[in-house]
């Protein structure tokens, strides 16, 4: 093969090998422009999907503020099947579960509910880290709290957080009094009742205070409790409460008489109450009349079959 002829050869080939490798990349090019065309138009939303969003940001809102619970739940499952960190899905999924929980009478379904809002609401968390969440911590420390004793230092904590994030709220240091009456940490949770009622004063939390106050032996500051919760309770159901504690502080105190005025001030607002019964039975057994001691006790049996103090008296 002469040279001339060699350099039109390779000539030629080069042509083809350039040639081939323009269409590849052109061929190429077509398919990277028609996948990014897929891609782009799977994004635009349909009027159908359109529609949908709107709605579950529109039913988030509605059902909220209609406390309808179990909508706002559903709403959050749906998001969440889609996108599981969608954060403000998270946070209704969370709350609503909650609220949820709170109404049902099933211990199993109640616990699945708190262990799905406690999941969510940690989740959330994760989610936005740098995120103020004190409302966050509020239903998780509430949550924590329902699941009992053995998770009371959990729901400590997050309550703890919420004060902290300046969120307070009478409830938030309701509960942070009772936990803290549970671990015996008295003055502490007495601390915490009187921050609750001067928030909102209940008759409901005067009297865990006037508890608290008792467990820590301050009879005087436990009747003085009670006493006002007296004076200005319309309560039936505070009332008779009142007079019992009344009464139980009263026999500490070795008066017996004036005791005995309150319980019958107890029976007075609700003939049933097994309480004022058995505090009657105290009474006479102090005074040493050990039958009319046992007819009471008896008669708070009567009325309350799982009455702890009267089973003990009549088993004694």
């Amino acid at each position: 093969m002469s040279f001339g002829i060699r350099t039109n050869f390779i000539k030629t080939k080069i042509s083809k090998k350039i040639l081939l490798l323009v269409v590849g990349v052109l061929i190429v090019s077509t398919l990277v422009t028609v996948v990014l065309v897929l891609k782009n138009t799977s994004n635009i939303p349909s009027e159908q999907s359109v529609e949908t969003s709107a709605e579950i940001v529109v039913d988030y809102a509605v059902f909220w503020d209609a406390e309808d619970y179990l909508n706002v739940y559903n709403k959050s499952v749906l998001t969440l099947n889609g996108n599981p960190l969608d954060h403000e899905a998270l946070i209704f999924n969370g709350f609503s579960a909650f609220y949820l929980a709170v109404s049902q009478d099933e211990f199993e379904q109640k616990n699945r509910f708190l262990h799905e809002s406690i999941l969510s609401l940690r989740k959330a968390l994760v989610v936005e880290p740098f995120r103020k969440n004190a409302d966050v911590y509020y239903i998780l420390g509430k949550a924590y709290y329902q699941l009992g004793y053995f998770f009371q230092t959990e729901s400590l904590t997050h309550l703890k957080k919420t004060v902290d994030l300046g969120y307070h709220s009478y409830d938030v240091f309701e509960y942070l009094g009772l936990i803290e009456a549970s671990f015996s940490r008295f003055e502490s949770a007495a601390q915490y009742f009187k921050k609750s009622i001067q928030l909102n004063n209940r008759d409901l939390v005067n009297l865990a205070l006037a508890n608290t106050y008792d467990m820590s032996s301050n009879i005087d500051g436990a009747l003085q409790v009670v006493a006002d919760v007296i004076k200005v309770s319309k309560d039936k159901i505070a009332l008779e409460k009142a007079y019992v504690k009344k009464a139980d502080l009263l026999i500490k105190k070795k008066q017996y008489d004036d005791a005995l005025e309150a319980c019958n001030k107890a029976i007075e607002i609700n003939s049933s109450s097994a309480d004022a019964y058995f505090f009657l039975g105290e009474i006479f057994s102090s005074k040493g009349d050990t039958v009319k001691a046992r007819a009471q006790w008896r008669q708070a049996f009567v009325l309350d079959s799982k009455h702890t103090g009267a089973i003990s008296r009549l088993n004694s």
